[in-house]
């Protein structure tokens, strides 16, 4: 069986989730205000990585 992963809650502000998130989720493919940080924060990491 396998295990269901674990979450964690971030607070943002809303003035940026209604301005950076919100135009993003439906019009790039996010169907989620989650799903586009996912990606944001994979991103954001393979970024740093590649430069370590």
């Amino acid at each position: 069986m396998q295990k269901k992963p674990e979450y964690t809650t971030i607070k943002l502000p809303t003035n940026l989730v209604e301005e950076a998130l919100d135009p993003l989720v439906g019009a790039h493919g996010y169907s989620s205000r989650t799903d586009v940080i996912k990606d944001a924060l994979r991103r954001l990491s393979e970024k740093y990585q590649a430069v370590a």
